[in-house]
């Protein structure tokens, strides 16, 4: 399952367990148009275009890395350490 029946636009009309005349298209359960078509959908879309998610995944990775490799001049508050 499922074959899938399309309309003129070329969008999923209908699901079937078995071929039909009309429902000819083998597409898998979780193929992102038939998890769209049964109501569900992927948790991690964004409209942003991979090369930007890049760039964006490096910068925050670079603050990451510089928060916790920076210079720690106050003790955190509620401490008894002294400096």
């Amino acid at each position: 399952m499922p074959y899938i029946r399309r309309n003129a636009a070329a969008q999923i009309e209908s699901l079937h367990r078995h071929p039909e005349d009309s429902a000819q298209e083998f597409l898998a359960d979780n193929h992102p148009e038939v998890q769209t078509f049964v109501g569900r959908s992927t948790p991690n879309v964004t409209d942003l275009p991979a090369e930007a998610q890049a760039k964006l995944f490096a910068r925050k990775s670079f603050r990451d890395r510089a928060s916790r490799n920076s210079l720690n001049l106050f003790a955190p508050s509620g401490s008894d350490d002294v400096i």
